[in-house]
């Protein structure tokens, strides 16, 4: 069984299109039981006897399917329960906005100085009193309602709360320390990014790590070019790295899900 789930040529496990809990009636435990019995993805369950008895299963099947289809991450993300978003992460990632912001200092009054932007390997910076408002952001993100951080709803999405563009049902979040801990890790995002081994850029980590807001004014203060394109490049790091993270920690509870299908 564990071949069925890997395939033969050891391909990652698509676990969202694996996924029985997004549908109406089934649950963690009914879909375990689907998953012991052999039906393995959402054309399996087709197949079984649960599929035959529920009349409505089939046309939410379809609709599953074409949404998965069309990459509506939107879709996923409002039917998955809270603590399964991570199933997301391997099949969905091409459509997520990875976020990082710097600030101008610590406290809870401080204000973004640099926002980055991450989507599908492409980065985008916006920054304050050049082009970070709310207008740039809303184009930077169009195509998006799920932006990924790394403790960004305590951190991130608090100061970016004025910018962020309306969407229907709100800007969807994935934050990643969260799902780090689901995996088994504690701490910062320097700490989860050795463990998983993402490299960093070992200049601009020893150039810049601590450094944001001191970097922030001397562009401000005295116009020091090196000193914005250096914190830009340190964001970059911390914004870029976010989904080679998502990724390895969605392959991680992608086996840790199926483990006991035998």
């Amino acid at each position: 069984m564990i071949m069925s789930w890997l395939g033969v040529t050891g391909c990652r496990l698509e676990l969202l299109r694996r996924s029985f809990i997004l549908f109406d009636g089934i649950g963690r435990k009914t879909e375990s039981r689907l998953w012991q019995s052999g039906a393995c993805d959402w054309d399996d369950l087709r197949t079984t006897p649960l599929f035959r008895h529920r009349a409505c299963l089939g046309e939410q099947v379809d609709i599953a399917e074409e949404r998965f289809a069309a990459g509506d991450a939107t879709f996923f993300y409002d039917r998955l329960p809270q603590p399964e978003k991570w199933r997301m992460l391997t099949s969905m990632i091409e459509r997520f906005a990875f976020i990082d912001i710097e600030l101008d200092g610590s406290t809870s009054y401080s204000s973004p100085t640099v926002l980055g932007i991450c989507r599908r390997g492409s980065y985008r910076c916006l920054v304050r009193g050049i082009d970070l408002d709310a207008s740039n952001l809303a184009k930077a993100l169009s195509g998006t309602s799920v932006i990924v951080t790394y403790n960004g709803k305590r951190h991130d999405l608090h100061h970016m709360s004025g910018l962020l563009p309306r969407t229907p049902g709100g800007m969807r979040v994935l934050d990643l320390r969260n799902i780090a801990l689901q995996a088994g890790y504690t701490g910062g995002l320097k700490l989860l990014e050795r463990e998983l081994g993402v490299v960093r850029n070992r200049y601009v980590e020893l150039a810049a790590s601590g450094q944001s807001t001191s970097l922030w004014r001397k562009w401000r203060r005295n116009g020091t070019r090196r000193a914005l394109e250096l914190l830009i490049a340190y964001n970059r790091e911390d914004t870029c790295n976010l989904s080679p993270i998502a990724l390895k920690l969605g392959a991680i509870l992608e086996q840790r899900a199926v483990a006991h299908v035998v």
